[in-house]
């Protein structure tokens, strides 16, 4: 069974040269004592870090991190359009923050935005590798004047800007994308203008390449959710099975991301534990359409034990394998 990461990684916790040096580097940049060249290197040389170790513990699919970026929501800085950023606001169910864009319509996608940091990192892996990017539904609510603009509105602006960042980064050889969305579960209400904004999101695009993700809540919450335009589904299968539940009537030829490890909690999932979880989908899917990753970010965990995390997940699906576990 295939084993990804695809999401953000927690660069505040870890003992490494390579890290201290990047957080040296960021706060000699803000008292103006280091140039943007010198930072540059610091993230490159984090994310190189980051890379051969995840490369290291047999992972299939791997992504950089995030390393560069101080939120997911940060990219709305490279949109044209977007400005203001002085506004500190949570991301909901988290306790990370990001300074909130301010909205003017028309948005603009004036070049790529990640395309760089995928070419960094298909260079420093011999693994496929995933880009993620937030969601515009998500993105919307997380403007700071969404309300004035409509958030129909800006919803659709942000998926026409995203669909043309998504279509540069499939292009630029990215395994797959994923839009993380987490707020679609919040606000079922919204189930039209998220649908809406899902099309053109992927219009036009290998939508079997690009994944939605929404973490939290349970996905039985969202009427047709698995009627939403994305060829891959990552499912949080670490709560109340709901989830798994609603996955009858999926359609054969979509792929599922089980998050099937708990990126919050430090303990270690025992082997029976996350064969429980993956037992959980039944025997109807084929092994083809299946990945099994943590169930959100691995941002909340320090460095060391997201690694750890990762290999034991590695380990049980190696065995899975070799035992037929599915």
């Amino acid at each position: 069974m295939r084993v990804v990461f695809c999401g953000r990684w927690n660069k505040h916790s870890s003992a490494y040269d390579e890290t201290k040096e990047l957080w040296r580097v960021r706060e000699a940049l803000d008292r103006g004592r280091a140039s943007a060249g010198a930072l540059r290197r610091a993230q490159d040389a984090a994310t190189a870090l980051l890379l051969s170790q995840l490369e290291r513990l047999g992972l299939d699919t791997v992504s950089d991190g995030g390393l560069r970026w101080d939120s997911l929501y940060d990219v709305a800085r490279r949109i044209g359009g977007c400005s203001g950023f002085t506004r500190l606001i949570r991301i909901p169910e988290t306790n990370h923050f990001h300074r909130q864009p301010v909205a003017t319509l028309p948005l603009r996608w004036e070049g790529p935005i990640l395309l760089e940091d995928l070419a960094f990192a298909r260079a420093h892996t011999r693994l496929p590798v995933a880009v993620t990017l937030p969601g515009p539904y998500s993105l919307a609510r997380q403007t700071e004047n969404y309300r004035a603009v409509g958030l129909e509105r800006l919803a659709e602006a942000y998926a026409g800007v995203l669909r043309q960042e998504i279509a540069s980064l499939l292009s630029g050889g990215a395994a797959f994308v994923k839009a993380d969305d987490p707020q679609i579960l919040m606000h079922p209400e919204d189930a039209r203008l998220i649908r809406h904004a899902a099309e053109i999101l992927t219009e036009g695009l290998d939508r079997s390449r690009i994944g939605l993700s929404t973490w939290f809540e349970d996905v039985s919450v969202f009427p047709e959710y698995f009627a939403l335009p994305f060829g891959l589904f990552f499912l949080n299968l670490t709560g109340n099975g709901k989830s798994a539940e609603a996955l009858r009537g999926l359609p054969h030829d979509r792929a599922l991301g089980l998050g099937i490890v708990d990126a919050y909690q430090t303990y270690e999932e025992q082997p029976e534990e996350l064969s429980g979880r993956v037992r959980s989908i039944g025997s109807q899917r084929s092994e083809s359409t299946v990945m099994v990753t943590t169930n959100t970010d691995l941002a909340y965990l320090p460095w060391d034990r997201a690694l750890e995390k990762l290999g034991s997940l590695v380990a049980w699906a190696r065995l899975g394998e070799g035992k037929g576990e599915r």
